[in-house]
């Protein structure tokens, strides 16, 4: 007696695979996160149990004794209480100022043209005040910020706090 084996048709590589195109764009991707970001964060995960002799090349495990250590130091609490302190207070009231300035241009009324405007002047006056320094040959090369005498031909300077 002779058996049939049901012949499904073998499905050939095609390299236009949409899976295929997937792995090849994400090939580099992938690559470099290991490479660059896997790697180091698991040898630094290694080193900060042990301690490590640059001279011998050697590491002793020593467990959490390090972090024990860290949490001891004083200017390592103050610099956490530090970045607690930005991260509690700095961070919300800008996020806040962003969310508000985004939701007053983007709202419907007659005054968003001129809200807008205002918005972007800085950057259109911060591009041509570079632009026009060089030209009316103000900054020295001596790095003297302003020679007014130079540019404008008399003693007085432009702000008096200046010297």
């Amino acid at each position: 007696m002779e058996t049939k084996r049901s012949e499904t048709p073998r499905k050939k590589f095609n390299i236009y695979d949409d899976n295929v195109v997937g792995y090849v764009f994400a090939a580099p991707f992938i690559f470099g996160f290991v490479c660059f970001s896997l790697i180091p964060i698991c040898m630094s995960l290694f080193y900060s149990f042990t301690d490590y002799s640059l001279a011998s090349k050697e590491a002793s495990f020593v467990g959490v004794d390090n972090f024990l250590q860290l949490f001891r130091d004083e200017i390592f609490m103050k610099s956490i209480a530090k970045t607690l302190q930005y991260v509690l207070i700095s961070v919300p009231v800008k996020l806040s100022f962003a969310l508000l300035v985004a939701y007053v241009l983007t709202r419907k009324s007659r005054m968003v043209t001129l809200y807008r405007s205002l918005y972007y002047v800085p950057s259109l006056v911060g591009g041509y005040g570079s632009s026009c320094l060089p030209e009316r040959d103000c900054l020295t090369p001596s790095l003297q910020i302003w020679d007014c005498k130079r540019s404008t031909g008399s003693e007085a300077r432009p702000w008096p706090f200046i010297r």
